[in-house]
């Protein structure tokens, strides 16, 4: 660790080829108090200090950051399940390591639920905390050391009235409850109230208490959980959909999300009235974990939905296609016919914009697909047997160098729905086969060749499927190999069976 120097390359760690070493010596004495390998050398004058922190950048791209200071430690204590009358006794911990001022502040605060929270002191770990309405809520503890912060969440239920037994029904079992409870005296905090039965709060359980139970009575349970949960990324955002829940009573959903599948779900929004949402809060690059909740009138929620995933990206009208193939093109029978066309366009020069092709039952129109096109009569005499796939063959478009994009769909596809694009290539230069690659411009590609190995008079084509996110289009990417300008020749797009 101590000789870095390689002799057959001394200039190793300079240039980047080798790791390096970080030391640090303490500056009253000289002592060496710490060192690290590091995974890349630091670049020239790359090193700065601020906040306690020291920051480190690297060849590699990368940036180090090395802190003395720990973020503080914050538990916000168990789960609780409390009754209308109650209060929620919080009894949290923070702890911290000093750094860097030697000060620790500590606040509650409500995340998520249908009511309002009041906290006897918002400052102290250990503290009590009232609800203006029943409901599931979520109360954070935040601590903060002057240099980093942390939180922790609980959840606490507040059950409904006259539901003792906190199922979310008020039934004959909460009767039960109640007649078990009749007339006692002296409920409070230290017997949950007489076990809940005290449901006016008045210190004993009698008439009153019985008619909040009457008013409740089979109420009903809170929603169902939604379902059928699907995310659909774009650019810079990502769309929800789910199935539309069924109850009387519902007033809306709750929409939560998270980087950690599973786990550390925050509330996005609350109160959607419709089965869909959108979220442009999101970082392209950076994959989104998404569940829903269903909401009642009186603020009781259901369990989360399934979690779906979706993955934002600069690609704004691109699913991800999964492609097979290529395939020799030879007979008409090639042409995709299950399923329902969506639009089928073959590559015309100017002169025959417009003009249509059936090949095996499918109508291609042509239109200009790129900036140039050209004739050129790619079966050389041979023929397919069917005159219009002759003419859809014979035709290519090019150009936009050698990467371009175009968009099928345009617009007009549906969010979440299922197709099946299938693209052509030909051309007469073919010693040695041009190979164009096409894509979703999100790096899932498949190589096309002008024409069959062994055989001058055909192309090939290729076959993808995917899912349509939420831009309503496709990306369709053209790449050559190793020649000047994108080609194609035809495509069609069409949706899956029962899409």
């Amino acid at each position: 660790m101590s000789n870095r120097i390689d002799g057959d390359d001394p200039f190793a760690v300079i240039e980047g080829r080798r790791d390096g070493l970080l030391k640090i010596f303490d500056a009253g004495n000289g002592d060496l108090v710490y060192e690290m390998v590091l995974e890349s050398p630091p670049v020239w004058d790359g090193m700065a200090a601020a906040n306690g922190r020291l920051y480190l950048c690297l060849e590699n791209g990368k940036v180090l950051c090395l802190s003395g200071n720990i973020p503080p430690i914050v538990n916000a204590g168990e789960d609780q399940t409390i009754y209308p009358m109650a209060e929620a006794l919080l009894d949290a911990d923070a702890s911290d390591d000093g750094l860097p001022f030697g000060s620790l502040t500590t606040n509650w605060s409500k995340f998520a639920g249908p009511g309002e929270v009041d906290f006897a002191d918002t400052n102290a770990v250990d503290t009590a905390a009232s609800f203006s309405q029943s409901g599931s809520y979520t109360l954070r503890l935040t601590a903060f050391d002057g240099g980093a912060s942390s939180y922790d969440d609980i959840n606490v239920i507040v059950c409904r009235p006259g539901d003792l037994d906190c199922d979310n029904d008020v039934d004959i079992h909460d009767l039960e409850q109640l007649t078990v409870q009749w007339l006692h005296s002296g409920c409070d905090d230290s017997n949950h109230w007489c076990d809940g039965a005290d449901q006016a709060a008045s210190g004993s359980v009698n008439l009153p208490d019985y008619s909040v139970l009457v008013l409740n009575w089979l109420l009903g349970v809170a929603p169902a959980c939604p379902t059928n949960l699907l995310a659909i990324a774009g650019d810079s955002q990502v769309s929800l959909d789910w199935d539309d829940n069924t109850e009387a009573d519902l007033a809306g959903y709750d929409v939560y999300r998270s980087t950690t599948s599973g786990s550390d779900y925050g509330q996005m929004d609350s109160g959607i009235t419709v089965s869909t949402y959108m979220d442009n809060t999101v970082t392209n690059d950076t994959t989104y974990y998404y569940v829903v909740k269903a909401v009642d009138d009186d603020g009781y929620k259901s369990g989360y939905s399934n979690e779906a995933s979706a993955t934002p990206n600069t690609g704004a009208n691109s699913g991800v296609i999964v492609w097979s193939g290529p395939f020799n093109t030879s007979v008409p029978s090639d042409v995709e016919t299950s399923g329902t066309m969506h639009e089928a366009i073959n590559a015309v020069d100017d002169g025959r914009i417009g003009q249509t092709n059936t090949v095996n039952g499918v109508t291609f129109t042509g239109a200009s697909l790129l900036p140039n096109s050209a004739n050129v009569d790619t079966l050389v005499g041979a023929t397919t047997g069917d005159a219009d796939y002759d003419a859809l063959l014979g035709t290519i478009d090019y150009g936009g160098g050698t990467s371009t994009t175009i968009t099928i769909g345009d617009g007009t596809i549906t969010p979440g729905a299922g197709y099946t694009v299938q693209v052509w290539f030909t051309d007469l230069r073919y010693d040695p086969p041009r190979i164009m690659t096409y894509g979703d411009g999100l790096g899932n590609t498949v190589d096309v060749a002008c024409n069959a190995a062994g055989d001058e008079d055909f192309g090939q084509y290729a076959v993808g499927t995917f899912t349509a996110d939420a831009g309503g289009s496709q990306t369709l990417s053209l790449t050559t190999n190793g020649f000047g300008n994108a080609h194609i020749t035809a495509y069609q797009l069409r949706t899956h069976p029962g899409s």
